[in-house]
C-alpha cells in the first residue's frame, strides 16, 4: 500500500510538471509572437470534388495567371454516368461571382466544352461531414452539378479547366477528366479509406492480413516508411498510438478499368510531454477490384514526417531533432563559417539555430499559427525551399519556389528569393521571378543553379538559359541560351558553374565556367579533332572527358558512340591536376562519391569496334573536414529510427533554448520583375507516379522502365499520354500480305509485357532477336504471335521476352501502313 501511494504521488508529480513545462513553453511561444506582421492571408477559394455518394476528395488548388496545362498531371476526376459531376467550392469567406468550365484534350488541340454555371446551392457552415470525409473549415461552401455534354469518348482522358471568380479575382482549377465503364470510383476511395483507418485499431487491423505481402525487403525499423512488405504490427504504427489530427483528402492520381492509384494526404498526432507531436502522412494505394467483393491491394506505401516546432528540440550533446523522417524528401542544412549558425529546411519550412543566443528561429513558413491553422491551403505542398547563405550574425539568404500558397503572390508559379535580417528580425524579399511551369520543373532549374553574390547579382537557370539579375535594379542578361542541362554541374561552395551548349551533349567544342562571386567567365577548349565532355565537378576541379572524332561510330540502333580517349581533371584555375589515358582504352563515363572516381572503359578492338572491360578508379585527394554538418538516426522504442541533425559546436543549456519568430514577413509587387523567356523546343517525355514528375528524359524506353517501377504514365511534350501499364489481356493487330511499317520509335532498353502495351493500341513491335527482327502483331496472357521472313510464328512470351533480353532489348514500336 505504501509502495501505491508513491506511485500516485509521483504520477502527479510528472503531470504537474508536464502541465508546466507546457504552459512555460506555450507562453515563451506566444511572447515571441507578438507584434508579429505575416504576410496576407490566402484568400483563393478551394475546388474539390463529389463523388456520388457524397465523399470528398481531389482538392484543387486555384492558379491566378497562366500556366503551362499539359504539365498538369495530379490528380483524375471520373465522370459518374450521364456525365453530371459534383464539385465543392469552399469560399473561405470569399463572394462567388461566376463559375465556368472548359474541357480540352490532353494535347490541347480539341476544344470541346467552355459552360457557364449558373445553378448551384449554398451551405452554410464551416465543417461539412460527407461520409468519414470531412472539407474542414471552408466557411461557406458552393456546391453545383456540371451537365457535362456528350462530346467525351469512352476511357480517353481530358483536361478540365474549372474557373472560380470572386469580386476581387478568376482562379483557374484543374483536373484531368476520363469516362468509362467499371471505374467504381465510390468503391476504391471506401476501400482505401477504410484500409488507413483500420491501421489505427489492433483489433480491426486483423482484416487486411491477407493484403500484405510481409518479407525481408520491408523495413520494420522506421515508421517513417512502411509498405505492403512490412510486417503487420509496422503497418499498425507499433507502439506510437497516433489518431487523426484534422481532415483525409483522397486524391485519385490515376485511374484505368478496375485498377486505381489513390493517395490519401492528412496529419496525425501523438502525445508528448510539450503537448502533441504532430506528422504529415502520405499513403499511397494500388488497387484492382476483380469484383464487388474482392479488391486486390498491387501496392502501398506510408509517409511519415515529423513537423517540427523546435520545442524542445535541442539537447546538451548538440543535437537538433528533426524526428521521424520519411526519407522522401532531401534533408537540406547550412552553418556559417564558424558552425554557430545552422539552418535547415523541414517540410516546406525554413529554421536556423544560433548556438550563441541560443534560439531556433522560424524564418519562413506559409502556415499561420497565429489564426485556425488551414492544412488545406497553408500546406499545400508544391511549394520548396533553397538556402543560398548563411552569415555569422544570423541573416540568412535564401529562394521560395513553386506554387504560392499565400501573400501577394498567392496562386502562382515562381521564384522568390528572401533575405532574413537577423538584427531587424524580419524577411524581405528583394526579388520575384514569375514562372508558368510546375513545381517539379522549377525545383529542378532551381537545383541546376541558383545563386546570389555579394555583388547583387542572381544567377538562375531556366529552361535551357542562364540568367544574371541584378536586383535592385531588376536589369538582367541572359549568360548563355543553348545551356545541355544534363552538362552542367554547380559547387556552392566554390562559387562555380560549369556548364556546355549546343543541342548535342557529346558534340561540344567548349566547357563554359563561370565564377559566379565575380561574374568572370572562362573556357576549356577542344582541339579541332576533338569533342569535349564535361563528367562532373568535385571540390572545384573540373572533371571532363576528350572525344576523338574518328572514334565516334553508331550501335546496332543507328545511335552514336563517343568513347573518350583521355580524362583530365582541372582545378579552379583550369591548371591540369591529374589526367587518364590509356592505349587502346575508351572512357565510356564515371561515378563518383566522396573519395574516389570509378572509371567505366571498354577495349578498342582492331576492327574498330569495343568491347567491356573492368572498371579502373581514380582516389580524391580531398580530406573530410570534422567541421561538416551531419545527420544520425538514432532508434528509441516508440519511435524507432529518429532523425538528428549534428552540431559542430557546443550549445549552451538545452532547456533554456528559445523559439522565436520574424517581426515581419514582407512579399511585394516591388521586388517582381519580368523577362523574355529563350525557350528551347526540345521533345522530351515526362514521367508521372504517384501524381508528380519524376522524370524527364529524351530516351522512350528509359521513360517506360521507369513508369513501369513507379507504376506511372509516360507523357509526351504536348501533354497526350504515350505509355501506361493498362492493356487488355489480349490484343492483335491485322496485317495483310503485303503490309509495310514505318520507321518506328525506338524504345530499346524497355521489357516485352511493357512494349504490349502499344499492340492494345494498335500498333506492331518490331524486336531484334538472334540476327534478325521479328514483327510482333499479337499476344495474349502466355503467347506472342509475330512475324519473320520464315512467316508467321508463335512463342510463349517468356521465351520471347528472353530471346529480346539476349539480343539487347532492341525495340520499335511502328504503325502499318
Amino acid at each position: 500500500m505504501k509502495n501505491l501511494k508513491y506511485k500516485v504521488l509521483i504520477s502527479i508529480l510528472v503531470f504537474i510538471l508536464v502541465a508546466v513545462v507546457t504552459i512555460v513553453l506555450t507562453r515563451v511561444t506566444e511572447e515571441e509572437r507578438s507584434g508579429k506582421t505575416v504576410m496576407t492571408e490566402a484568400v483563393l477559394p478551394i475546388v474539390y470534388m463529389v463523388s456520388e455518394s457524397g465523399t470528398s476528395f481531389n482538392p484543387l488548388h486555384g492558379y491566378v495567371t497562366n500556366v503551362d496545362e499539359s504539365m498538369l498531371h495530379e490528380c483524375i476526376t471520373p465522370l459518374p454516368e450521364g456525365r453530371k459531376l459534383t464539385i465543392g467550392i469552399g469560399t473561405y469567406g470569399q463572394k462567388i461571382t461566376g463559375i465556368s468550365y472548359e474541357i480540352r484534350s490532353l494535347d490541347g488541340e480539341e476544344y470541346l466544352e467552355n459552360t457557364t454555371v449558373t445553378d448551384y446551392n449554398i451551405i452554410t457552415g464551416g465543417t461539412a461531414t460527407q461520409g468519414d470525409n470531412v472539407t474542414g473549415q471552408m466557411g461557406e461552401r458552393i456546391e453545383a452539378v456540371l451537365n457535362i455534354k456528350n462530346l467525351l469518348k469512352d476511357d480517353t482522358e481530358y483536361m478540365m479547366k474549372i474557373n472560380v471568380s470572386t469580386d476581387k479575382q478568376t482562379a483557374s482549377y484543374y483536373t484531368r477528366i476520363i469516362l468509362g465503364d467499371g471505374l467504381s470510383l465510390d468503391e476504391k476511395l471506401n476501400y482505401v479509406l477504410h484500409f488507413s483507418e483500420v491501421t489505427y485499431d489492433d483489433e480491426a487491423i486483423k482484416e487486411i492480413i491477407p493484403k500484405l505481402e510481409t518479407n525481408s525487403s520491408g523495413d520494420n525499423t522506421n515508421l517513417g516508411h512502411v509498405n505492403i512488405h512490412s510486417k503487420l504490427s509496422q503497418v499498425g504504427w507499433g507502439s506510437l498510438s497516433p489518431e487523426y489530427y484534422g481532415d483525409v483528402w483522397p486524391t485519385v492520381v490515376e485511374i484505368q478499368g478496375n485498377t486505381a492509384d489513390i493517395r490519401l494526404d492528412y496529419q496525425v498526432s501523438t502525445q508528448a510531454a510539450r503537448g502533441i507531436d504532430i506528422y504529415d502522412v502520405t499513403e499511397f494505394f494500388r488497387i484492382r477490384r476483380a469484383d464487388a467483393e474482392t479488391t486486390y491491394v498491387l501496392g502501398y506505401d506510408r509517409y511519415v514526417d515529423q513537423v517540427f516546432d523546435g520545442l524542445d528540440d535541442l539537447n546538451d550533446s548538440g543535437r537538433i531533432y528533426l524526428g521521424i523522417t520519411s526519407g522522401l524528401y532531401d534533408e537540406q542544412f547550412m552553418s556559417d563559417t564558424t558552425g554557430r549558425v545552422t539552418c535547415f529546411v523541414r517540410r516546406g519550412e525554413l529554421w536556423s539555430y544560433n548556438a550563441k543566443s541560443n534560439q531556433f528561429v522560424q524564418i519562413f513558413t506559409f502556415a499561420d499559427d497565429d489564426s485556425q491553422y488551414d492544412s488545406v491551403r497553408e500546406a499545400y505542398g508544391q511549394h520548396g525551399i533553397k538556402v543560398l547563405s548563411v552569415n555569422s550574425d544570423g541573416s540568412v539568404s535564401f529562394v521560395v519556389y513553386g506554387y504560392m500558397n499565400r501573400g501577394s503572390h498567392e496562386g502562382r508559379m515562381g521564384i522568390s528569393v528572401c533575405q532574413y535580417d537577423a538584427e531587424k528580425n524580419s524577411v524581405d524579399e528583394i526579388l520575384y521571378v514569375p514562372r508558368n511551369d510546375i513545381y517539379e520543373v522549377i525545383e529542378k532549374d532551381v537545383e541546376t543553379l541558383a545563386y546570389l553574390n555579394g555583388d547583387g547579382r542572381f544567377f538562375m537557370y531556366q529552361g535551357g538559359s542562364i540568367y544574371s539579375i541584378y536586383y535592385d535594379t531588376k536589369e538582367y542578361m541572359v549568360v548563355s541560351s543553348q545551356v545541355i542541362e544534363d552538362s552542367c554541374f554547380f559547387s556552392e561552395k566554390y562559387s562555380m558553374f560549369v556548364y556546355q551548349e549546343g543541342t548535342d551533349a557529346y558534340k561540344c567544342d567548349a566547357v563554359d565556367i563561370i565564377y559566379l562571386d565575380t561574374g568572370e567567365t572562362d573556357m576549356i577548349e577542344a582541339e579541332a579533332s576533338e569533342y569535349i565532355k564535361t563528367l562532373g565537378l568535385i571540390d572545384g576541379n573540373i572533371i571532363y572527358g576528350r572525344i576523338d572524332k574518328s572514334d565516334v561510330m553508331l550501335n546496332e540502333e543507328g545511335e552514336s558512340i563517343y568513347p573518350m580517349y583521355r580524362l583530365e581533371i582541372a582545378d579552379g584555375s583550369l591548371n591540369v591536376i591529374k589526367d587518364y589515358e590509356k592505349n587502346n582504352l575508351r572512357v565510356m563515363g564515371i561515378e563518383t562519391d566522396s573519395n574516389k572516381i570509378v572509371i567505366k572503359r571498354c577495349l578498342l578492338q582492331e576492327d574498330g569496334s569495343l568491347e567491356e572491360t573492368g572498371d579502373d578508379q581514380l582516389m580524391s585527394t580531398t580530406v573530410t573536414s570534422d567541421d561538416t554538418l551531419t545527420t544520425k538516426q538514432v532508434a528509441t522504442q516508440v519511435r524507432q529510427k529518429e532523425l538528428y541533425i549534428m552540431l559542430t559546436v557546443a550549445v549552451p543549456s538545452a532547456d533554456a533554448a528559445k523559439v522565436v519568430y520574424p517581426k515581419s514577413v514582407s512579399f511585394n509587387g516591388e521586388a517582381e520583375m519580368y523577362m523574355s523567356e529563350v525557350v528551347q523546343s526540345n521533345e522530351y517525355y515526362r514521367v508521372y507516379g504517384m501524381g508528380e514528375l519524376m522524370l524527364t528524359t529524351k530516351n522512350l524506353g528509359e521513360a517506360i522502365v521507369r513508369a513501369d517501377e513507379l507504376a506511372g504514365v509516360v507523357v509526351s511534350t504536348d501533354g497526350a499520354i504515350v505509355w501506361n501499364r493498362y492493356k487488355k489481356n489480349t490484343a492483335t493487330v491485322a496485317l495483310n500480305e503485303n503490309y509495310r511499317l514505318s520507321a518506328g520509335v525506338s524504345i530499346s532498353g524497355a521489357g516485352l509485357d511493357e512494349a504490349l502495351y502499344y499492340i492494345d493500341a494498335g500498333k506492331v513491335l518490331k524486336a531484334k532477336v538472334g540476327d534478325e527482327y521479328a514483327v510482333i502483331y499479337a499476344y495474349d496472357k502466355n503467347n506472342v504471335s509475330y512475324m519473320t521472313e520464315s512467316g508467321s510464328i508463335m512463342n510463349t512470351r517468356a521465351e520471347m521476352e528472353a530471346a529480346i533480353q539476349e539480343s539487347g532489348r532492341v525495340i520499335y514500336v511502328c504503325d502499318v501502313e
